[in-house]
């Protein structure tokens, strides 16, 4: 019976594959993907982030953008570290990072204000970015692109997140139906994501692996959400306010350097050029360069076929 369920519920994700599929062809084609710019685009075999210069014509400072996948390909990763390091050691370059930091002060148990219960909603995102990472033999930014002790972080802290996304009206509706709460619940927090086995099941790699791409197709769509009033969801806070932090760190950076890395997710990209253009910086096109953070991995009926016979089968 447990193996029919299983059945099922394959072929259900195999008819959720063909859905994304057919949404991609004419993001690529009609390249849909430069609507947040320089950041980031899908093409047929996989999503691609950028890196991107702005140099201040002034006095010659540059600033370069990394635009980063939170779990991509490990490969991915090891080029986007060997750039990173390059600039560092050769040009004497400031690395700065995106991390949302954790609070000095322990969340207390007790403390069920909106603001505690969404910081334990955020808390679950990392597991559940665990899990889809084992699932699909991925890597996380963290475990390849970890920050070194020479770096510094420019970002707000989960509490600071939580807070200020407390006070936006998707969130009170959540809290006030009682959703955000079952999100917490089932989100991995109080029963815990499991992490897939050594051999992962066919079934449980190609969830991931549709969930991955679906995650993606959604990100050229953040830039629909900003034109909402900022009160209205939190991508005003996770997107523009932590851009402004960001650009923050960049200046206080070029004080005492004349290059500055910054590593930040794609979707932010976009904004921070905005803000940079703002203060006196010119992008360089000859200085935009692209990496495939996930190359789209196609299953078919024999994949099916396998599973069903065997009841487990490594997707890889």
């Amino acid at each position: 019976m447990r193996r029919l369920i299983n059945i099922f519920r394959l072929l259900i994700t195999y008819c959720l594959d063909w859905v994304v599929a057919i949404l991609v062809w004419p993001v690529s084609v009609l390249r849909w993907g430069t609507v947040i710019g320089n950041a980031l685009r899908i093409r047929r075999n996989g999503i691609q982030t950028a890196v991107v210069t702005y140099t201040r014509p002034d006095d010659g400072k540059c600033v370069t953008l990394v635009g980063t996948m939170h779990v991509a390909d490990q490969e991915y990763f090891e080029e986007l570290y060997d750039l990173v390091d390059t600039e560092e050691s050769e040009l004497d370059a400031a690395i700065l990072y995106e991390r949302v930091r954790k609070d000095k002060e322990a969340l207390r148990d007790d403390d069920v204000s909106p603001s505690a219960t969404l910081e334990r909603a955020f808390g679950s995102l990392h597991s559940l970015y665990r899990y889809m990472a084992a699932a699909t033999g991925r890597a996380m930014q963290m475990d390849v692109l970890c920050p070194q002790d020479t770096w510094t972080n420019t970002d707000m802290t989960g509490r600071e997140v939580a807070k200020r996304s407390a006070e936006t009206w998707v969130v009170q509706y959540l809290i006030m139906t009682g959703v955000l709460e079952r999100i917490v619940k089932t989100g991995g927090l109080k029963r815990g994501i499991p992490q897939p086995p050594p051999q992962p099941y066919f079934l449980a790699s190609y969830q991931a692996e549709v969930s991955m791409r679906a995650m993606h197709l959604t990100v050229p769509l953040q830039a629909l959400l900003l034109l909402l009033p900022k009160q209205a969801t939190p991508v005003h806070i996770i997107l523009t306010e932590r851009n402004e932090i960001a650009v923050e760190g960049i200046l206080e950076a070029l004080a005492y350097t004349n290059n500055v890395v910054s590593i930040w997710g794609a979707a932010h990209l976009p904004g921070i050029g905005k803000l940079l253009k703002r203060r006196g910086f010119a992008l360089s096109r000859k200085h935009v360069k692209w990496f495939t953070c996930c190359r789209f991995r196609r299953y078919g009926l024999l994949d099916i076929v396998k599973y069903a016979f065997t009841g487990r089968f490594r997707a890889e």
